[in-house]
């Protein structure tokens, strides 16, 4: 699966250096989803491969999104928040970057979306 949402997600955008990084931070963040029953289909897993993408580029180029109204965090439930906190810290420590709430409810919605929308 994940070599298909790779080849899928370099059609639509260009991975350059990325393209190892995001494998292995699509495939561990799939492998987490299961966990939390959240089952990515191919359309769900390219729109994800593209937001991690983008969330890596963020971090090496020391990019931060605005903050999301703290109300917001209410749409996630805790669990998938917490998780999706962990994964991008993960990934953030590899360059010194604390990840803040609005990247992990970025994520968490993807999750929450996988979640509850089996196909």
């Amino acid at each position: 699966m994940i070599e298909e949402l790779m080849a899928d997600i370099s059609q639509q955008v260009a991975l350059e250096e990325d393209a190892a990084s995001l494998r292995e931070l699509l495939a561990k963040t799939i492998a987490t989803g299961r966990s939390l029953n959240a089952f990515f289909s191919p359309e769900r897993g390219v729109a994800l491969g593209i937001h991690l993408l983008g969330f890596m580029r963020r971090v090496r180029k020391k990019e931060y999104l605005e903050p999301v109204d703290p109300s917001l965090l209410s749409q996630v439930s805790s669990d998938v928040f917490s998780v999706s906190k962990q994964l991008l810290t993960d990934y953030g420590r590899k360059f010194g970057r604390e990840i803040d709430d609005t990247e992990a409810l970025l994520l968490a919605v993807h999750l929450e979306a996988a979640r509850n929308t089996q196909s």
